[in-house]
């Protein structure tokens, strides 16, 4: 299987099945995950329990549940053949004109959530746009004015609902508000007026279903490979997504390129969700 090229900051997560293709240790714990949408923390849970979660979507009342639904996309990968490694970062279309790749230190504030946020949605407009816009985007505004916490973490998605045309709360630019490491008050504009509002489209869930169902119906093989289809050519077509998947011992050291879960941190009893931006795969 091939590895996701993982770039991010850390905390707690609500996970779902999703591709293989996202760690080489899905050969030997095949429960280890990657999800389309995850919450930032610092709580720990063990490996049993962290497991047994089912995905957040099969907990959602009706109403929530059919919000959640709109926001769903199939993409057709119908005839997609994808290269055996990409990184978006050393595409020359990316490179030249956007600059959202910087990395922050997130510190001990379970951001990770606004920062899979802001990272993934300054790529994504940049890559609209055509390089016009061209801001990396302000995880301290998105900490501040989501619905979010450092204590408790939050949700990629839902940061992202909220910044869109006719959502709740807009963002700014990192030069306005730099990172401190705690959540603050919402400032919601910069000092020259500036504010920003995602385009329509930028959040969307790719590739979710319902890992448990899919067992019961025996689709779960299948579902893993559209999945992973589906992830590869939306990365490739519109720019690097925000996802989460289940972090182990071992990340704290990950420093860039390809992650590779060890057997050791792949047994150990500590899991905790992290949210990050996707940028790439390989082998």
């Amino acid at each position: 299987t091939k590895p996701l090229d993982l770039k991010g900051e850390g905390g707690k997560g609500e996970e779902e099945r999703a591709p293989k293709v996202s760690l080489k240790a899905a050969q030997t714990r095949p429960l280890a995950r990657v999800a389309a949408k995850g919450q930032g923390g610092l709580e720990e849970a063990s490996r049993k329990e962290a497991m047994s979660r089912r995905p957040p979507g099969t907990r959602m009342d009706a109403a929530a549940r059919k919000a959640r639904e709109a926001q769903l996309v199939e993409v057709d990968v119908t005839g997609f053949n994808p290269p055996k490694s990409y990184d978006a970062r050393g595409e020359a279309q990316i490179g030249r004109m956007c600059s959202a790749s910087r990395v922050i230190d997130q510190g001990t504030c379970a951001s990770c959530y606004a920062f899979a946020a802001a990272s993934s949605m300054g790529f994504r407009l940049c890559l609209l746009t055509n390089g016009t816009w061209d801001y990396a985007l302000s995880p301290q505004e998105l900490l501040d004015c989501s619905t979010g916490s450092c204590r408790e973490g939050g949700y990629c998605l839902d940061t992202m609902t909220q910044t869109r045309v006719g959502g709740d709360k807009p963002s700014v630019p990192v030069w306005c508000d730099p990172y401190t490491k705690r959540q603050q008050k919402c400032g919601e504009t910069c000092d020259d007026g500036m504010k920003i509002f995602s385009k329509p489209g930028t959040g969307r869930i790719v590739g979710y279903w319902d890992g448990e169902e899919a067992k019961k119906d025996g689709s779960y093989d299948r579902r893993v490979k559209q999945s992973e289809l589906q992830f590869m050519h939306e990365l490739i077509k519109h720019g690097p997504v925000g996802c989460a998947m289940m972090s182990f011992d071992d990340l704290i050291s990950y420093k860039g390129g390809i992650y590779e879960v060890t057997t050791a941190a792949a047994t150990s009893i500590h899991a905790s969700g992290h949210s990050m931006t996707l940028v790439g795969w390989g082998e």
